[in-house]
């Protein structure tokens, strides 16, 4: 992944290694950008100095980060009210003509008819102007998992890109990760499975079943509320939970699993630290940029930096 030079500001005391959880007391986030947002902020990737912060609805916002500059707004091709664009990643890919490699955008909405969908996106830049064509559609069917010995999901998986390994990671849980659906922590686990990357010449629609599976990871379930995340180098950093100013049932926070030994490496409870709620997030090396969804359209980047 590439390395972009930000701000730094998380300081995590304790041991990234050990599954610790960060006891800075001081500003936990830096918050980098504000903005208004036309509708409720939702997934967000980077590529070089360009920002792509996602919409409920798949409008896209661009930002050029070095600069914190807003440059352009268009609509993904699977743009509608049934795309939550809730995670957004980068694949290994680039599409003909395209500027930016495969996007993979989750929808993330539950109960609907593409719930289990991820819309595969090239972008196009010509100057300050963004197009996107819908170059495949990647279903995840979990009819067969059962009798794969598999652990089946409940729903709106994340689909998360490994670069440096090159696989397809979908991230969800046995149940659903709101009350009252889990009410004790022992009720439930986190579970990861990974894929194979689709190639575009396999076709326009690809589905992933059982016989794709290249291996599952199950994590302990320490905490509430699916957000999205991303995958870098086998870890999988994800981000949780609502903010409320009262009694949140919810509290925002980041969870890092290794997939390699089926751990929790790194616990981050942001709630007194965090004053929104946390949509998605992108790693770089040395940092962790944070979208955050506020009230009355507004919308925030924060930074964390994890040691």
């Amino acid at each position: 992944m590439r390395h972009i030079g930000l701000l730094l500001s998380l300081v995590l005391v304790g041991t990234f290694a050990s599954g610790q959880e960060a006891s800075n007391t001081e500003s936990l986030c830096v918050r980098i950008m504000e903005r208004i947002s036309p509708r409720p902020a939702q997934g967000m990737e980077v590529f070089g100095k360009w920002m792509f912060n996602l919409e409920h609805g798949g409008g896209v916002n661009v930002y050029n980060l070095r600069t914190k500059k807003f440059v352009a707004r268009f609509k993904l091709a699977s743009a509608g009210e049934e795309n939550h664009a809730n995670c957004a990643n980068f694949g290994i890919e680039t599409a003909e003509g395209a500027s930016f490699p495969l996007l993979y955008v989750s929808n993330g909405l539950t109960g609907c008819d593409s719930e289990w969908t991820c819309n595969v996106e090239s972008i196009i830049r010509k100057g300050r102007t963004f197009t996107s064509v819908l170059s495949q559609k990647i279903t995840l069917d979990i009819s067969d998992w059962p009798e794969a010995g598999l652990t089946t999901i409940w729903g709106a998986p994340s689909w998360l890109i490994d670069r440096e390994r090159r696989c397809l990671w979908i991230f969800s849980a046995r149940k659903r990760t709101k009350y009252p659906y889990t009410k004790e922590k022992s009720e439930n686990q986190y579970v990861a499975t990974a894929f194979r990357i689709p190639a575009l010449a396999e076709g326009k629609e690809v589905t992933l079943t059982a016989k794709d599976v290249v291996r599952q990871v199950l994590f302990p379930y320490d905490v509430w509320f699916t957000q999205s995340g991303c995958v870098e180098d086998g870890k999988i950093y994800y981000c949780f939970g609502v903010y409320k100013k009262k009694d949140n049932e919810y509290p925002p926070a980041i969870r890092v699993y290794d997939t390699d030994n089926a751990s929790i490496v790194a616990r981050l409870d942001l709630t007194d630290h965090l004053f929104c709620e946390p949509e998605a997030l992108v790693v770089r090396k040395g940092s962790i940029l944070l979208n955050g969804n506020g009230s009355s359209h507004k919308a925030y980047v924060y930074e964390v930096k994890l040691p």
